[in-house]
């Protein structure tokens, strides 16, 4: 498979996409087992239907369950936003709790001590749109217990929020995507795969001939609208 993917991304840089580049630049060692030519044409594909840059971070890369999967990043999802006319920003933060008293919303990431982070919560609006999208997510349903969400789990749990919002302001930009923040805790970057060790070769050591004279050089769904 030698085919070439040439497109415009949303960050407004010409990209080509290679099954080469693909494989070796975009997919972790893990996942290339399961890089069958119809999972990569797949892929590129749908990359340049969104008009991502997955050189750039625009996606995560993996298979699960034996498919294909992409996740974009929320600065992704915020960069494409901001390119529609009627986009107004978006306000975001986290829910948390004190004791037995109620629930109350902060903005951005930072609680004050002894409160305990129950969610995320975030606005986004439309100038076109007559009410807001606003969305609370539970920390609960998504925290993946990992490495990241237990060093920053108000940070993690606000682009959940975010995320939601965005893709419900923007239903034809964002539909049939989802961040990593959202998927379960076996999501692609979780799947492993047996990748067997390399074989080293040996050598006779009296075959070696030092040679000073050698050279030292080594060798969608839908479609959104970005108009």
């Amino acid at each position: 498979m030698s085919e070439i993917v040439k497109y415009t991304t949303t960050d407004g840089l010409e990209l080509e996409l290679t099954p080469k580049k693909v494989i070796e630049e975009l997919v972790s060692a893990k996942d290339r087992p399961a890089m069958t030519d119809r999972n990569v044409a797949m892929i590129m594909a749908r990359c340049a239907a969104l008009r991502m840059n997955p050189l750039a971070g625009d996606c995560h890369i993996g298979v699960f369950k034996g498919r294909p999967t992409i996740m974009p990043s929320i600065d992704y999802y915020q960069r494409v936003a901001a390119m529609q006319e009627g986009y107004d920003g978006m306000e975001s933060g986290v829910i948390a709790s004190y004791g037995d008293a109620d629930m109350r919303k902060f903005d951005g990431c930072v609680l004050p001590k002894g409160w305990t982070l129950v969610g995320g919560w975030a606005t986004a609006y439309d100038k076109g749109r007559s009410h807001p999208v606003h969305v609370e997510v539970a920390l609960e349903e998504y925290d993946q217990d990992n490495t990241m969400w237990d060093a920053k789990p108000a940070t993690m749990i606000r682009k959940v929020a975010k995320a939601q919002a965005l893709r419900e302001l923007y239903p034809g930009c964002f539909k049939g995507t989802y961040v990593a923040e959202e998927m379960p805790a076996e999501d692609p970057r979780a799947v492993s795969y047996y990748v067997p060790e390399p074989e080293i070769p040996s050598f006779d050591e009296d075959s070696l001939v030092d040679d000073d004279s050698s050279d030292d050089t080594i060798a969608s769904e839908v479609v959104p609208d970005f108009e």
